[in-house]
């Protein structure tokens, strides 16, 4: 189903609706088209796809494509019996319409469209409107419903097919129903969009989606339907953005809503442990590998598994982690006899370019394309400000009830207005430090911590400048010499200093790089201390260097107060 993920892409381009409509019905049209040709079906051709859109009942657009040009000046005279449409709002299911026989047979429950003996049909149809499709040629129409909303059905996409020999047999076999229906249902809220007026849906807010602004709100009409899918769901996005909580949502949305939801960070895997925690592994299958390990795949069976970064995976684990979305099986290292069945569903997530990783040779094409079936795109804090005011507001909330109490938080204007002046390059997360940092100053100076105004904000925000400024203000390399100016003046007033003192400079770099990351295994994978990790020596180095890094703050006169990396 790669199509469906390239005629959303081209639709997310669009900036009117008939040029939406036009994609997506150019695209079936291809689609099914290059699929009886691949399946080697004879004497079928279809002759033009349309699509209508009502409210209330209300025919409100119509716009039909015929291969190679679009049908404007009569499109409403190509529209399908009225009586088949009211049975499809009625059962919400497709149908295969037999012009020549006047009838119509539903095909709901259907995995495929085969070869069908039509004995029962859903409704018998008379009238003009069919006495016009038998008079161009039309054997078949398929009637596909649109659901902006994911249930009402407030349109329609139909193809028309010439298939004589198929006659009171059903409609030729030409691709899956199921492929059909999420490229419907996922494209009506971005056609919903693109309408001139069209109404803005209430979205539900809980604990995983608290708010939902006017950039988000197309998104997560999409992701309604993806949660449904058991087919890959990729989530692109700056860091910080919220993927990994958009994941969940989609989780408790999804039919897999009761099993877990596994997460697996690739950032703290190294490469060479990658293909094990995905797999899980035996004891002694490999040095290190003392006792039996569940893997990703077996803690998140019945359930859902996200893997973030995956841009991250390395060559090698690309390769099996293929197989794997191909085979839908896996063996975890080291055991023997028959593989496992994956019993998942896969998320990823990631905030590279992955076309430009496979350009550059470090992400399989093939790959891209076996993940790359329900994209979706997590704007920037940046591209949806709207929202600041109700998540700066939410995450003040929800700060002061793990402080233990009920009472509610007032985010002033002003703090508010000075949180929406700014960049946000680090986006929700960021914004979540400011704020936890603003509730803690308020706590600090003796006032109600349930009040955040602007003068908390600003002395939160001149945090963030002041871990700029020291990178961004001063040119790096004048900044190392000034360092190590420093050390040698400090040699020299002391007569001598113990050279072993100055490995506290790489102390203070591991330091640093735990506090970027908070993650002791996060931190190892970027200094590359892979062997370290892979034995599970990290922990030990990271307090050795932290040791280090403390003596030489102290020698040079500062407290040396470093918090112990948890």
């Amino acid at each position: 189903m790669l199509w469906i993920g390239a005629i959303l892409d081209a639709v997310a381009e669009a900036h009117t609706l008939e040029a939406g409509a036009t994609i997506v019905l150019g695209g079936i049209l291809g689609e099914m088209d290059g699929a009886a040709k691949r399946a080697r079906i004879e004497g079928v051709k279809y002759l033009r796809a349309g699509i209508q859109l009502r409210s209330k009942d209300v025919l409100r657009f119509v716009h039909v494509v015929e291969p190679g040009q679009t049908t404007r000046d009569v499109a409403r005279a190509y529209l399908p019996p009225t009586a088949a449409w009211n049975w499809m709002v009625q059962h919400r299911c497709p149908l295969v319409i037999e012009a020549q026989l006047g009838a119509a047979m539903s095909l709901d429950g259907k995995s495929e469209f085969a070869v069908q003996a039509f004995n029962e049909p859903a409704l018998s149809l008379t009238g003009p409107t069919i006495d016009r499709m038998r008079s161009r040629d039309s054997t078949h129409v398929l009637l596909l419903p649109l659901r902006t909303d994911g249930t009402a059905v407030t349109g329609a996409i139909w193809v028309e097919a010439q298939a004589t020999a198929w006659i009171g047999r059903g409609m030729p076999g030409v691709g899956a129903v199921n492929g059909l229906k999420l490229l419907t249902d996922a494209v009506a809220p971005r056609l919903r969009m693109l309408a001139p007026g069209g109404p803005d849906l209430p979205h539900e807010v809980d604990e995983l989606l608290p708010v939902v602004g006017g950039r988000t709100a197309n998104l997560i009409e999409l992701l309604k339907v993806f949660a449904a899918s058991e087919e890959t769901l990729l989530i692109a996005g700056p860091t910080g953005a919220g993927k990994s909580k958009l994941a969940r949502w989609c989780h408790a949305r999804s039919p897999r809503a009761a099993g877990p939801f596994e997460l697996l960070d690739l950032m703290a895997v190294p490469p060479e442990l990658q293909m094990a925690n995905l797999m899980g592994w035996r004891r002694g299958a490999f040095t290190g590998a003392i006792s039996d390990q569940a893997g990703a795949l077996s803690r998140a069976a019945g359930g859902t598994l996200f893997i973030d970064e995956i841009d991250k995976l390395s060559l090698s684990t690309q390769a099996g982690f293929l197989q794997l979305l191909e085979e839908r099986t896996f063996r975890p290292l080291g055991e023997g006899g028959p593989p496992r069945a994956a019993n998942v569903r896969f998320m990823v997530g990631t905030n590279a370019d992955l076309q430009a990783c496979v350009k550059a040779g470090t992400f399989r094409e093939d790959l891209y394309y076996r993940i790359h079936v329900l994209p979706v795109t997590l704007p920037s804090l940046d591209e949806r400000k709207d929202e600041i005011p109700k998540w700066a507001r939410y995450m003040a909330q929800r700060r002061h009830a793990e402080a233990g109490t009920t009472e509610a938080v007032d985010v002033t204007q002003d703090a508010i207005d000075m949180l929406c002046s700014i960049s946000w390059p680090g986006n929700l997360r960021q914004l979540d430090n400011v704020v936890r940092r603003a509730y803690a100053l308020a706590n600090a100076t003796n006032e109600r911590a349930a009040i955040i105004d602007g003068e908390r904000i600003r002395q939160a925000l001149g945090f963030e400048r002041a871990i700029t400024s020291t990178t961004t203000v001063e040119p790096l390399p004048d900044a190392l010499r000034a360092v190590a100016a420093r050390l040698v003046q400090f040699a020299q007033s002391r007569g001598s200093i113990p050279f072993d003192v100055l490995e506290g400079l790489r102390g203070l770099v591991v330091y640093a790089a735990w506090e970027q990351t908070r993650s002791r295994e996060a931190s190892a994978v970027l200094l590359e201390l892979r062997d370290a990790l892979s034995n599970r020596n990290h922990h030990r180095i990271l307090r050795r260097e932290v040791e280090r890094a403390k003596l030489l703050l102290q020698l040079l006169g500062d407290p040396g107060e470093l918090p112990e990396p948890q």
